[in-house]
């Protein structure tokens, strides 16, 4: 009975989110094959390891500001379109460094177009809820992580420990990274092909002040609606 139920939680998601989350697993495999490894490689690069650690919490800001920016691309562009262009900007260029990396600066280029990666969050979790009744969005989510954390539990890791073993460290990485950026270009071409249009617009703003302005209200507006929820303190904590 439980593996019927998890077959039609699989089965059963609509195009737009069975799209979003199935074409994400091929970023999830060479993640699986290359996190182990990834502060060795740039540390083998030339980072230091107090270097790696300040870039990249120092990257946290950048962070930060491409979430506005991908919020404001998603209402206006729509989800789709915002959502494969942050892709090919972080995830093409976080590949592409790192498959080319010759130094530590190439290093400190995949750190910043990974951070652009937020601009990417408002409209991925927009597509998993849109057109979703909220009683069924727990079975997209359930789905997701189900998803996103297989190859780290199938033979994924043991795959690039032994690519490492064999060709060594730098080189290996080297190689995963470019089929990382292989496997990329596949999924955006998927999600390009067959994720349906959103369904969700708004009108551009007057300028980037009235944008920055009317998104401050809106946040102020949904932190209204939460903090009086029973768990929202709990949650927060």
């Amino acid at each position: 009975r439980h593996g019927s139920k998890v077959r039609e939680m699989f089965l059963g998601l609509p195009a737009r989110q069975a799209v979003t989350i199935y074409a994400g697993v091929l970023w999830v495999i060479p993640v699986a094959m290359v996190q182990p490894y990834v502060s060795l490689y740039m540390v083998a690069l030339g980072f230091s390891e107090t270097e790696l650690g300040v870039y990249q919490s120092m990257m946290n800001l950048v962070g930060l500001v491409f979430f506005f920016i991908g919020g404001y691309f998603s209402d206006t562009w729509g989800r789709k379109k915002a959502l494969i262009f942050f892709d090919i900007l972080s995830w093409g260029g976080y590949c592409s460094c790192l498959a080319l990396a010759r130094n530590k600066w190439w290093c400190l280029a995949a750190i910043f177009f990974l951070a652009t990666n937020a601009a990417s969050g408002p409209s991925y979790l927009s597509l998993l809820s849109e057109g979703i009744a909220s009683k069924r969005r727990a079975f997209v989510f359930a789905v997701l992580q189900m998803a996103n954390q297989a190859p780290f539990l199938l033979f994924f890791p043991l795959l690039g420990g032994v690519w490492v073993s064999k060709r060594g460290l730098v080189e290996a990485n080297h190689e995963m990274y470019w089929l990382f950026a292989v496997l990329v270009a596949v999924g955006i071409g998927l999600r390009w092909k067959l994720l349906p249009d959103s369904e969700a617009y708004e009108k551009s703003a007057l300028s980037w002040f009235h944008a920055f302005r009317d998104g401050l209200r809106q946040y102020r507006d949904a932190l209204g609606r939460f903090f009086p929820k029973p768990a929202a303190g709990l949650f927060l904590f």
